[in-house]
């Protein structure tokens, strides 16, 4: 039969390795998320076209500035429209400064959150940056004129 003394002595221990092991594993996790975000892959730029000129402009054979059915100009519109409505300006204050043709290395499009999850997967897409009042702002996206357009002011995107 055991002793009162000898149940609470293994408790003891149990608890103490569970407490150190809840310790060494927070740990671990913490450096795991740091680690991950360190080692996000750049966007591999595919072409750097013009920058995106009037709603009628053809794009230069071979330039890679405009696909068929235009979603780069109707993206670089809608950016325009986000920062306009952004920076509280009109959009002849807003000047587009480069559009580059990119292959994101997973679903974030170059902009992850700290929480979210995003499948793992070369993304094409788009980095449109624009100029308003002495600042510049950068617009990630995929390829489809009416998907996902994050503003991502990273470091490297000025």
């Amino acid at each position: 039969m055991f002793t009162s003394a000898k149940v609470k002595g293994i408790t003891g221990t149990a608890s103490t390795v569970a407490i150190a092991l809840l310790i060494v594993t927070l740990f671990l996790s913490a450096c795991a998320v740091e680690d991950f975000m360190a080692l996000t892959a750049e966007p591999k730029v595919i072409s750097t076209p013009e920058p995106a000129g009037e709603a009628g402009d053809e794009a230069s054979e071979g330039g890679g500035q405009l696909d068929e059915n235009g979603a780069l100009q109707r993206l670089v519109a809608r950016a325009i429209a986000d920062l306009a409505q952004a920076a509280s300006a009109n959009d002849d204050q807003i000047a587009v400064v480069s559009t580059e043709q990119v292959e994101w290395s997973d679903t974030s499009l170059g902009c992850p959150e700290a929480d979210g999850m995003y499948a793992q997967v070369i993304t094409p897409g788009y980095r449109i940056v624009l100029e308003s009042g002495g600042r510049t702002y950068a617009y990630h996206s995929g390829t489809d004129a009416e998907g996902p357009l994050v503003q991502c002011n990273r470091q490297d995107d000025r």
